[in-house]
């Protein structure tokens, strides 16, 4: 295996292995990394379960099915996202339609070949190794999922990787329900997804990130997602701004991650 470092770092997790190219240099991953594929659960966190489903048989139908009805109109196309949406709502385990049910289209394993490597700038890195169509779902960007009021001091901060995944909380503060998403860069656009729930409400504050293709993807093209902070916005404890390059490289980049 002298031109990689491991062959699937999912370790089966994955139907498609996720390789680890070696670097030039001696540079190792972590000794902490863990490859996940369902999120982490925090303490005093309390996650919504599942509440009622639909009764379709075998696939649902956009005229009888109410959770393609919650969507007004069915948000995929042939399994890709067929347009810009601040929330997608999903078929759950509690629905009786099968597992390839285009209502379950981000919930499917891995369908493209990945690969990590490592950046002179940014460290460790994802690139495709097969092209991406635009709309295909490619992951879910998962982590510890914990309550705002239950992180340490100052890790609002410091710590650049935080998501807010309260949906309904992103529309509020920009006052919209429009197509816009907050978060999208020219490789890679992000989609609150849920499942049906009695307290609709409670179901948007705890809504799934799911990363799709923006635009089409091609061979060994690097994945990237912009985090979506404005410039300036974050200050540490002594009221400094808090400044942090970016080294994405598209054509679009404003040349800082905050």
């Amino acid at each position: 295996m002298p031109w990689f470092l491991s062959r699937d770092v999912a370790n089966d997790l994955e139907a498609i292995p996720i390789r680890v190219r070696k670097p030039a240099d001696s540079t190792t991953l972590p000794e902490d990394f863990r490859y996940i594929n369902k999120m982490i659960i925090g303490k005093n966190f309390i996650k919504l379960e599942d509440y009622i489903g639909c009764n379709c048989r075998p696939k649902c139908v956009a005229n009888s099915c109410p959770c393609i009805q919650l969507n007004g109109s069915l948000p995929y196309k042939l399994g890709r996202l067929s347009g810009h949406k601040d929330i997608a709502f999903e078929c759950s385990k509690r629905c009786s339609c099968e597992p390839n049910c285009v209502l379950r289209s981000s919930q499917n394993q891995l369908k493209y070949s990945l690969e990590l490597y490592h950046t002179v700038d940014k460290g460790w890195a994802v690139r495709t190794l097969s092209t991406i169509p635009i709309g295909e779902s490619l992951c879910e960007y998962l982590g510890l999922l914990r309550r705002i009021e239950d992180l340490d001091d100052g890790a609002t901060e410091t710590n650049f990787y935080l998501y807010d995944i309260d949906c309904l909380q992103q529309l509020k503060e920009r006052g919209t329900t429009s197509n816009a998403i907050p978060g999208l860069e020219s490789v890679k656009m992000d989609q609150c997804v849920t499942h049906r729930h009695p307290d609709i409400t409670k179901a948007m504050q705890q809504a799934r990130v799911i990363l799709f293709a923006k635009r089409k993807i091609e061979s060994l093209e690097e994945l990237t997602l912009f985090y979506g902070y404005p410039i300036d916005s974050l200050k540490d404890e002594e009221g400094k701004v808090i400044k942090k390059d970016c080294y994405c490289g598209t054509p679009s980049c404003r040349k800082r991650l905050i």
